[in-house]
């Protein structure tokens, strides 16, 4: 009798620190909101990151690996706008009870305009969205609320824990965001041309008061033809600019040779699509590489 009450008292103990130490298992499709989710749901919930750092997001797709890792989570993150072209496909393989969450759905869109023109895919070409938003540090803090909301319903147990991380990530952003205004006031509003390879930073060129110019019909591999060459090279000549930016992962060589005959300098690489050790890191680098070029 006495040993069958101890069984009990174990059995039942167990089973209440499994419920009270087990996490949610979400996935995460960028390492952006890998870093976010991280962040919010702290040690409540363990993050499958499918994509890693150093791959292409406009390029990749999940593999029946990634699929099966995936197949085990509540609730799988996206960058939403477009950005992920195969979630269609991947919303086929949900099983029941499984959602996807596109964080940037309810963030302030801005679309493609004529003048930029993405090398990247047809999808990302002139009149889509944009689907850069994270380079506007505000919209980080708006993406914070929808990841710690939607951690609420995935797990109401904690869902005090989450509002409290949530709302110190917010914060945090705030304070970032802030910081970015100061260092950018730093640069002559006449020298607030931003020219990077491809239309990634639109949203940050809006939000912090830069006029953005792209190398129209650049590709990552640095194909132009030499009329687009000859007249990027004589409209940077024309606006007196002071440096050009490539970007991590991308091939620099027209960038250089842009930069060359033109006489601007060609800056260090910006992290557009890649992400540095965490996004308060890439913001850091980003301001900070473009505050020293164009100051």
């Amino acid at each position: 009798m006495e040993y069958r009450k101890i069984t009990y008292i174990l059995g039942f103990w167990a089973l209440m620190t499994s419920a009270l130490f087990s996490q949610v298992k979400v996935a995460s499709l960028n390492p952006i909101l890998t870093d976010l989710l991280t962040q919010i749901g702290g040690d409540k919930v363990e993050v499958v990151s499918v994509m890693k750092k150093s791959m292409d997001v406009h390029t990749f797709q999940p593999r029946s690996a990634d699929l099966k890792k995936m197949q085990e989570c509540r609730a799988i993150f996206a960058m939403g706008k477009g950005l992920e072209t195969y979630l269609p496909a991947l919303e086929e393989t949900l099983q029941s009870g499984q959602e996807i969450v596109e964080v940037g759905r309810t963030i302030p869109s801005q679309k493609v305009t004529a003048d930029q023109i993405y090398a990247c895919c047809a999808a990302h070409s002139r009149n889509a969205i944009d689907p850069h938003w994270w380079h506007n540090v505000k919209n980080m803090e708006r993406a914070a609320k929808v990841v710690y909301k939607e951690l609420e319903e995935l797990d109401p147990s904690n869902a005090v824990y989450y509002k409290e991380k949530g709302e110190a990530t917010r914060q945090k952003y705030r304070n970032l965001h802030n910081w970015v205004k100061g260092q950018v006031s730093q640069i002559d509003r006449k020298s607030r041309l931003l020219v990077t390879a491809h239309a990634a930073f639109a949203y940050f060129c809006k939000e912090y008061g830069f006029e953005a110019a792209y190398i129209q019909g650049l590709s990552k591999e640095g194909e132009i033809s030499a009329q687009q060459l000859a007249l990027t090279i004589q409209a940077i000549k024309e606006k007196n600019v002071k440096a050009v930016f490539p970007e991590v992962g991308a091939n620099p060589k027209t960038l250089s040779q842009i930069a060359k005959e033109s006489g601007a300098v060609v800056g260090k690489p910006l992290y557009a699509d890649h992400l540095h050790t965490s996004y308060d890191n890439m913001i850091y680098h980003n301001v900070e590489t473009i505050v020293k070029a164009l100051r």
